[in-house]
């Protein structure tokens, strides 16, 4: 249960050159360092704060009515991606039937050492609404289809090397959500391919965490201003100070840096 979210700005000088920043709280929690992927699949426009393990890749998938999970999933596609890709294929992919609502994608994986205080799945986006099972439990249902889903998987996902089941659920046709959301429906069309349409990833952290960070440039002065959200899911004491600094992007080098002590959160 979210317990607060707050926010800072910090201005540094630096110089005209592409950067980045690097936060620390320093105090009762350490919240997130420079991010870091396990396989080097993502690229900068969509870091994030934490330890990021990529799921992309080919995973199962199979057809069914309601939200019982089949028992068999018998064929494979590729994430990011539609359903229309899937080998062998189904019949009439996207057009509504009475013969399927569903389309399950199920992929297996693990993780080294033990789980973090936070650990959250983001689907970049996917069609027609995305509910998440978690090595047999439910995590949660989102409807949306244009923007990305985050999902809380730290109580079920388990660490260590230890085998972890992810499947979700999407919905067969554009009927498979409600009305009130954007679906991009069009009445000359028959037919709506649904998919995991792209990339899937999942992000370990400390908690609180940062959720996300604008940086707005001041050229003429050779200034940053940051202006950073943290999440806490739970409940926990304002950091006593926080540490920032800035890196230059390609050769690492320090620029720039502060610490706030007793921050206005």
């Amino acid at each position: 249960m979210l317990k607060s979210t707050w926010f800072f700005r910090i201005s540094l000088l630096v110089r005209q050159r592409p950067c980045i920043i690097l936060l620390f709280i320093i105090g009762p929690a350490f919240v997130a360092a420079q991010p870091r992927t396990i396989d080097g699949s993502y690229t900068p426009h969509n870091r994030e704060w934490g330890t990021i393990i990529s799921l992309d890749g080919i995973w199962e998938i199979a057809e069914g009515l309601g939200n019982n999970i089949p028992a068999r999933f018998t064929s494979t596609i590729p994430v990011p991606g539609l359903v229309t890709n899937a080998i062998p294929a189904f019949k009439d992919v996207g057009a509504i039937t009475k013969s399927r609502d569903a389309f399950w994608y199920r992929r297996k994986f693990t993780i080294e050492g033990n789980v973090p205080a936070m650990a959250r799945l983001k689907i970049f986006k996917a069609m027609h609404g995305a509910t998440v099972f978690l090595n047999g439990k439910k995590i949660g249902y989102n409807p949306v289809n244009f923007v990305p889903l985050y999902f809380n998987v730290s109580s079920l996902l388990r660490g260590n090397k230890t085998e972890n089941e992810l499947i979700i659920r999407i919905g067969a046709d554009i009927s498979q959500v409600p009305d009130s959301v954007v679906t991009g429906g069009d009445p000359e069309r028959r037919r709506y391919p649904p998919g995991i349409y792209d990339h899937v990833q999942l992000i370990l952290s400390a908690d609180p965490y940062v959720v996300r960070t604008q940086v707005v440039p001041d050229v003429k002065a050779r200034q940053i201003k940051a202006v950073v959200y943290f999440r806490a899911v739970k409940k926990t004491k304002l950091p006593g100070e926080i540490k920032a600094e800035v890196y230059e992007y390609k050769t690492g080098k320090r620029v720039a840096g502060a610490i706030i002590r007793n921050p206005d959160l």
